[in-house]
């Protein structure tokens, strides 16, 4: 009885070390700088461009939740295989709504105070992207997981000829 205890918790055990190394999941981040600019693809689909060349990919992302599916990093300097994740979130993401004002009002009256329109200051475009209708203002920092898996005990070279490993 107490055998079979003992080899069922080693095997549970033995179950989880197991697991835990086959699916290994690194989480990284990004910075998304100031004068960055946004190209919509679709829904929840958009690519970030970076004022240094980088290129963000971000696919399947919730405007409810915040959460994104699949993220691609393409770095121009040095070109190479781009860096992919997914379960991915913004943050420091402060959305809002933008209220849309018919052209040649001239003030508009907010808790009892009337504020002139025409003396409103401009928000830069380098200050913030438009996702789905919200502003998301700008710096943000993307957090994503990448899977990295090593296979170790494999060689590099084919084995010699007539050797066979089981």
């Amino acid at each position: 009885m107490k055998k079979s205890k003992i080899l069922s918790v080693l095997f549970i055990i033995i179950l989880i070390i197991l697991w835990n190394t086959m699916s290994y999941a690194e989480q990284k981040s990004i910075s998304i700088p100031k004068g960055t600019t946004l190209e919509k693809l679709g829904s929840g689909h958009f690519k970030f461009k970076l004022p240094n060349g980088r290129i963000i990919e971000i696919k399947e992302f919730n405007p409810t939740t915040g959460i994104i599916g699949y993220v691609s990093i393409i770095d121009p300097e040095p070109p190479g295989k781009p860096i992919e994740g997914k379960k991915g979130q913004f943050i420091g993401l402060v959305r809002s709504k933008p209220l849309k004002i018919i052209s040649g009002t001239e003030y508009l009256q907010i808790d009892n105070e009337i504020i002139w329109i025409k003396k409103a200051q401009k928000v830069p475009k380098s200050d913030y992207v438009m996702i789905d209708d919200d502003i998301a203002w700008l710096p943000l920092e993307l957090r994503f997981q990448t899977e990295e898996r090593e296979l170790k005990g494999l060689s590099p070279q084919a084995d010699p000829p007539g050797i066979l490993r089981k």
